[in-house]
């Protein structure tokens, strides 16, 4: 159903949230701060949150939120980067 190319793509993000996923796992564990990593990721938080263009932002909000990535979506909150109930991120195709 995919070419390898989008699935070499697919599995590029998958590893890029995970990777996020366990720096929100490492927070709630309180082995690392949010102020500890911020330095870390902020080219990362500011990419998704301000540097992508609107419809780049929406397909990968859309799959974050899709394929279930709750440990990144905690960990874009602790940034105020709120996927979930900005109106901005909102998929007008699947709103209801």
């Amino acid at each position: 159903r995919f070419s390898e190319v989008e699935v070499a793509i697919r599995d590029n993000f998958d590893q890029f949230l995970n990777y996020l996923e366990r720096f929100d796992n490492f927070i709630v564990a309180k082995l690392i701060s949010k102020e500890e990593i911020e330095p870390y990721l902020r080219y990362w938080l500011e990419t998704i949150s301000t540097d992508l263009s609107p419809t780049t932002k929406q397909a990968l909000f859309n799959y974050i939120n899709k394929y279930d990535f709750k440990g990144t979506i905690r960990l874009l909150k602790r940034f105020d980067i709120d996927i979930l109930h900005n109106p901005e991120h909102i998929d007008p195709l699947n709103s209801e």
